[in-house]
C-alpha cells in the first residue's frame, strides 16, 4: 500500500494527492516519480499542518530540517522531497500548496469532461460520478489495496470480478488476487460493466484516460515512493 490503512488519508488527502501526481505526469515525469512527488508534496502539508503554519515556501526549510532528522531518510531521498514540494509550489499552486485549491482543480476538470457530450454522465446512473476519467477511483484504490500503480493502469474489465468483487492483476500464469474494499465496490463494478459493452469488452482498460497518460514506473521512483511513504506514516501517526 501507499499508505498503512491506520493512517486513513481523507477524501481531502486523496483528492490533492490525485492532483499533484497528475500534474507530475503532465509535466512528462515518469509515472513512479510522479508518484513520489505526489506522496513527498502530502507530507509537507501534514507537515505544516501539524506546525499550524500555511504549506507555502517560507516553511520548506523547517521541513527539510525534519527530513535531515529522520533516521530513513537518506540525503538523496532528502533531495527529491525538495524537488517535489518546489514542483507542487510553483508548477501547480501558486506559492502555496492549499487542499481547498485542489478540490476546485478536480471539480472544474469534472465540469469540462461533464460537459463534453462524449463523457456526460448522471449522478443516478454512475456511482463513480466523482471524475469521469476515473482518476480520483484510481488514486482511491492505490491507497486502500497493495496495488501498484503500473499495475493498476493496466487493470482491464476483464481483470474485475463483479460477482465475487476481486481484482485479477499481472499476466497469465503469474495471477494474483486482490479483494476490493467494501467502500468501493460498487464504483469498479460501475467501471467495469460500463466498459465491457464497448467494442473491445473485456479488453478495454479499465482506467482509460490512465492508462494512456501513465509510463512504465521506474526503479528510482519506486525508491522515492517508499522513503515519501516512510516519512508519511511518521507525519500522520506523530
Amino acid at each position: 500500500m501507499l499508505l498503512d490503512d491506520a493512517l486513513s488519508p481523507d477524501d481531502t488527502a486523496q483528492t490533492l494527492l490525485y492532483v499533484l501526481f497528475t500534474a507530475a505526469l503532465d509535466h512528462r515525469f515518469e509515472a513512479g516519480q510522479a508518484e513520489a512527488f505526489g506522496i513527498w508534496s502530502l507530507c509537507y502539508v501534514q507537515y505544516c499542518q501539524r506546525e499550524g503554519v500555511p504549506a507555502d515556501a517560507p516553511h520548506l526549510p523547517g521541513f527539510l530540517s525534519v527530513l535531515r532528522e529522520h533516521p530513513d531518510v537518506t540525503s538523496d531521498e532528502k533531495d527529491v522531497a525538495l524537488d517535489a514540494v518546489m514542483f507542487a509550489l510553483f508548477d501547480v499552486f501558486d506559492g502555496r500548496i492549499d487542499p481547498a485549491v485542489a478540490e476546485q482543480m478536480v471539480a472544474l476538470e469534472d465540469e469540462r469532461s461533464n460537459n463534453t457530450p462524449s463523457t456526460r454522465r448522471t449522478a443516478e446512473s454512475d456511482p463513480s460520478q466523482n471524475t469521469a476519467s476515473g482518476g480520483r477511483l484510481l488514486t482511491r484504490l492505490l491507497f486502500h489495496t497493495d496495488l501498484k500503480l503500473s499495475e493498476a493502469v493496466r487493470l482491464t474489465a476483464g481483470d474485475v470480478d463483479v460477482e465475487r468483487a476481486l481484482l485479477r492483476v499481472g499476466p497469465s500464469g503469474e495471477t494474483r488476487i486482490i479483494p476490493l474494499p467494501d467502500h468501493l465496490r460498487a464504483e469498479v463494478n460501475y467501471q467495469a460493466r460500463s466498459l465491457r459493452t464497448s467494442e473491445d469488452g473485456l479488453r478495454s482498460p479499465l482506467f482509460p484516460a490512465a492508462y494512456e497518460k501513465y509510463v512504465t514506473s521506474s526503479p528510482n521512483g519506486s525508491d522515492d515512493r517508499k522513503a515519501a511513504t516512510r516519512v508519511m506514516q511518521t507525519l500522520f501517526l506523530t
